[in-house]
């Protein structure tokens, strides 16, 4: 009985600290992401140049681009979903992703006006 309790505490308590707005902006994160990926892949072959240095030699390859953002993004949920857990919701985790989904979202944009100027 006393584990049944414990387990239920356990779910009741993950749900408190994972709101609807977290899985949104966790969605949102993941297809930002692989926007970025896409509307890169576009620009660079519609002559645009990879503006980081350090992901230069990586963008030159599908895979490379493609695993590399992988890890990105499961080490930054991973990361999230500890500070969550230490703070006991999700807020400061959610603040975060808003954060990094405005930062590729410019990105995003920027790589799509690049591609659609240069069909022009």
């Amino acid at each position: 009985m006393v584990k049944m309790e414990k387990i239920e505490q356990k779910g009741s308590l993950r749900s408190e600290i994972y709101s609807k707005r977290y899985f949104l902006s966790v969605a949102a994160f993941m297809l930002i992401n692989a926007a970025d990926i896409l509307s890169t892949r576009i620009s660079l072959d519609k002559g645009g140049v990879e503006g980081n240095p350090l992901a230069q030699e990586i963008v030159e390859s599908d895979v490379a681009m493609i695993i590399t953002k992988a890890i990105y993004v499961a080490s930054t949920l991973f990361v999230l979903d500890q500070v969550s857990k230490k703070y006991g919701d999700s807020k400061s985790a959610e603040r975060i992703l808003l954060a990094s989904n405005i930062f590729y979202l410019i990105i995003v944009m920027n790589n799509i006006n690049f591609f659609l100027g240069a069909t022009n």
